[in-house]
């Protein structure tokens, strides 16, 4: 999609489609140029209500329609960007529905970076429809061609333009991460996630891609890992993505902070010999979305040339029952060294996290962060609309959550304390993989990874078990997998370089 800043007036604009959005009360406000477009008695009934459309179709100039966008009154709970966003994305969607694929937004008095930014970010993922397995495509394949951001008087137009590139950025990382999410399990086999994390470190300056296959597996103990591997015949692999900025002080490589992702790769989960119930098994190709999120928000750091040494790693293997399947029972001894009661198949997330997240202290990171569609629990608890948040720092746990504000990706954070760490007290091994049945569930995961959490490390745990496969499409994103988290790992990441 091309995306272009025009600061010309509107009597210049030559458009099908030009969007105006319109906070509720502000009619009275429109700029002279918006109302010149409109008929006389085009306002009657319009009021501009949160996401109230109202399409009219100029008698003179080169805009072919306007369309005014509601806004709302900004009362609810819903941030001011947020409500953008979603303007944004209704109206995109729309019109490319109806073919419109060349439009013009007129930002008005909203020329600040972020909502130049957020405009084409939305503008590029809001037609976004997984397709590529469909014969008959006809509107699957439809897409915006051409946005352009009318700022009328705008001068600086390079500090814009630095956003717009920002913003392909993001865009294309949400993307990646879609199609991987909703690609099938017998397309994305665990080697073929570890071959797409490599493409996307292909051609990236100071990006690495690093796999371990079963032999090295073995060789580094990751125990946990090949236990939930071992049902099926894919073969696991550990993907290592490391992204190393070129800064340099005298010569010499500066010193910057070290940030670990890691991200839960179940490319399907079957729940292993703990059988999943049918019905809840056909989208468990998705269980591999932090992973997902983990492989694009590292690229889009290193592209973004973050000052910041960011690794992503991906324990990634399929969970499947079969007559060489991990047992309920079984006792497994981790990377760590640490012993596991595994009492449920079925949570096998934390039992490769485990062994990923004691990889991850072989980097010395300043602060872990995983993202697993680790529970059910998750998605009981918070729906699809926020993840579970948890962590044994706060501070770092604040800056996520201030992240997710930023973006729209929202987190809720939950308590862990001893009482909660007693629920993953095994009688028989150091640690057993499940708590105390229907209670905590969230909590209860998170306890048991932190006990492979490296020693006095800051730590960070999200579950996106709930936004991470939508039901339903909504402004921006599709029905299937969302992308979620891209956008708030790399808003996190940008603030740890202030």
């Amino acid at each position: 999609m091309k995306v272009s800043i025009s600061t010309e007036s509107l009597q210049k604009l030559s458009t099908p489609a030009l969007i105006f959005l319109v906070p509720e009360g502000a009619l009275d406000d429109l700029p002279p140029e918006i109302r010149a477009l409109l008929p006389k008695a085009a306002l009657v009934s319009f009021r501009a209500k949160l996401s109230e459309t109202l399409v009219v179709y100029p008698s003179r100039g080169s805009i072919e329609r306007l369309v005014l966008v509601g806004l709302g009154d900004g009362k609810g709970s819903l941030a001011k960007l947020e409500l953008f966003r979603r303007a944004v994305g209704t109206v995109a969607r729309g019109l490319v529905k109806q073919g419109v694929t060349d439009l013009a937004l007129y930002l008005g008095g909203l020329l600040g970076p972020d909502y130049v930014r957020e405009a084409a970010v939305v503008a590029m993922l809001a037609p976004y429809r997984f397709s590529r397995h469909q014969k008959k495509k006809e509107d699957a394949d439809k897409d915006i061609r051409s946005l352009v951001l009318v700022a009328p008087g705008e001068q600086s137009v390079q500090s814009l333009k630095a956003e717009l590139t920002r913003a392909a950025i993001l865009a294309d990382a949400v993307r990646i991460a879609r199609d991987l999410v909703n690609a099938p399990s017998n397309e994305l086999t665990p080697t073929k996630l570890a071959e797409a994390a490599q493409q996307a470190a292909k051609g990236v300056n100071g990006l690495s891609a690093t796999i371990l296959g079963r032999s090295a597996l073995i060789k580094g103990k990751f125990g946990a890992l090949l236990a939930v591997a071992r049902g099926s015949h894919e073969e696991p692999q550990l993907i290592t993505l490391e992204y190393q900025p070129e800064s340099k002080v005298n010569g010499q490589r500066s010193k910057v902070p070290t940030i670990v992702l890691v991200g839960k790769g179940v490319t399907f989960d079957t729940g292993g010999i703990n059988l999943k119930p049918s019905q809840a098994m056909g989208d468990m190709h998705m269980d591999m979305a932090g992973g997902a999120a983990v492989i694009a928000a590292v690229r889009a750091a290193a592209l973004l040339k973050l000052p910041l040494r960011v690794i992503g790693i991906v324990p990634a293997t399929e969970n499947m029952p079969s007559g060489t399947a991990l047992k309920p029972g079984d006792i497994l001894t981790s990377r760590s060294g640490q012993t596991i009661e595994v009492l449920d198949t079925d949570a096998e997330g934390r039992l490769i996290l485990a062994d990923g997240l004691d990889y991850a202290g072989e980097f010395q990171p300043d602060l872990i962060v995983d993202l697993a569609t680790l529970t059910g629990a998750a998605l009981v608890a918070l729906g699809e609309d926020r993840a579970a948040i948890i962590g044994n720092d706060q501070e770092a746990i604040e800056a996520v959550r201030v992240a997710g504000d930023v973006t729209g990706e929202l987190v809720w954070p939950l308590p862990l304390d001893d009482d909660y760490r007693a629920h993953v007290k095994s009688d028989v091994a150091d640690v057993k993989n499940l708590g105390k049945g229907r209670q905590a569930g969230v909590i209860s995961g998170a306890a048991f990874l932190e006990k492979f959490v490296p020693k006095d490390t800051p730590w960070v745990h999200i579950d996106l078990a709930g936004p991470a496969l939508r039901s339903e499409p909504g402004p921006y994103w599709p029905k299937g997998g969302s992308g979620w988290g891209v956008r708030l790992l790399v808003e996190f990441l940008r603030s740890q370089t202030h």
